[in-house]
C-alpha cells in the first residue's frame, strides 16, 4: 500500500513540475500577469521575477526541530506563530517574518514565519504535517516569487 502511494505521489509530482513548466513559460513574459492561488489574487508587475531556490521540507518534530510533542514549543515557529501545512516557510535571515513568498509547484502563498540553521541564501524550508511526505520531497530546485 505504501509502494501505491509513494507511486501516485511521484505521478503527482510530475504532472505538477509539467504544469509549473508551463506556467513559467507563460509567466516570464514581459506583461504583468495575474497569479490565482486560493489565498490571493495578485497583479504581478512586469519588474518582479521569479527566483530559483534550492527548497527543501521540515516538520515540528523531532527529526527536523529537536522537539517532540511533549515540548511546550512543539510546533511553534520562530516568529510565535503556530507551524500550517502550505503556509509556514522558513526563510533565511535575508527575509524578515511576514514576507510573502508565491511557489508555483504547492500553487500557495506561504508566509516566512520561521528559520533554520540550515536555511542560508537561496534556501527555503515548507513546512509539512507529514514526515514521510516531508522525507519524499527531498531538495528541489523551485521557482518562487517574492511578494511586495
Amino acid at each position: 500500500m505504501k509502494l501505491i502511494i509513494q507511486i501516485i505521489n511521484f505521478i503527482l509530482a510530475v504532472l505538477i513540475l509539467t504544469s509549473c513548466l508551463i506556467i513559467w513559460n507563460h509567466i516570464t513574459s514581459v506583461k504583468p500577469e495575474i497569479i490565482i492561488t486560493r489565498e490571493t489574487i495578485k497583479e504581478v508587475p512586469a519588474k518582479l521575477s521569479y527566483q530559483t531556490f534550492e527548497v527543501t521540507a521540515y516538520t515540528a518534530g523531532i527529526e527536523s526541530t529537536g522537539k517532540t510533542p511533549n515540548d511546550k514549543m512543539f510546533g511553534i515557529t520562530a516568529s510565535g506563530e503556530m507551524a500550517l501545512e502550505r503556509i509556514t516557510l522558513a526563510c533565511p535571515f535575508s527575509m524578515e517574518f511576514g514576507t510573502k513568498i508565491y511557489i508555483p509547484a504547492f500553487d500557495s502563498v506561504f508566509t516566512c514565519q520561521d528559520r533554520g540553521s540550515a536555511i542560508t541564501e537561496g534556501k527555503l524550508d515548507v513546512y509539512m504535517e507529514d514526515v514521510d511526505r516531508a522525507n519524499m520531497f527531498g531538495r528541489q530546485q523551485l521557482m518562487a516569487l517574492i511578494l511586495p
